[in-house]
């Protein structure tokens, strides 16, 4: 039996509404954003910061839950869309668990 979803990935994305903390590399600031949706291998989210394609950020992804641990991962930027009418940025990347 297969579950049938309109998304071609391979894995289903879960639509979050969560607060993200995230660093470039290991140091500097630690900037905030929303996740928008996250699956087994992929995070989406909403930045007031400029991110490039192929930036290796470290992230902390936070359920709103306390019974639920942050998630804590490394992701490489694969896509950016800026919002120039919100000032946002939409980021996406892959995720490689920390």
């Amino acid at each position: 039996m297969t579950l049938a979803h309109k998304d071609q990935r391979n894995f289903i994305r879960m639509e979050v509404n969560s607060k993200v903390e995230f660093k470039r590399g290991d140091s500097g600031p630690t900037l905030v954003g929303t996740a928008i949706d996250i699956s087994a291998i992929g995070l989406r989210f909403v930045s007031e910061e400029a991110i490039d394609n192929e930036e290796v950020l470290s992230v902390t992804v936070y359920p709103g839950a306390e019974v639920t641990p942050p998630l804590h991962a490394i992701v490489t930027v694969k896509r950016v869309d800026h919002c120039e009418e919100e000032g946002t940025y939409e980021v996406a990347g892959t995720l490689k668990m920390a």
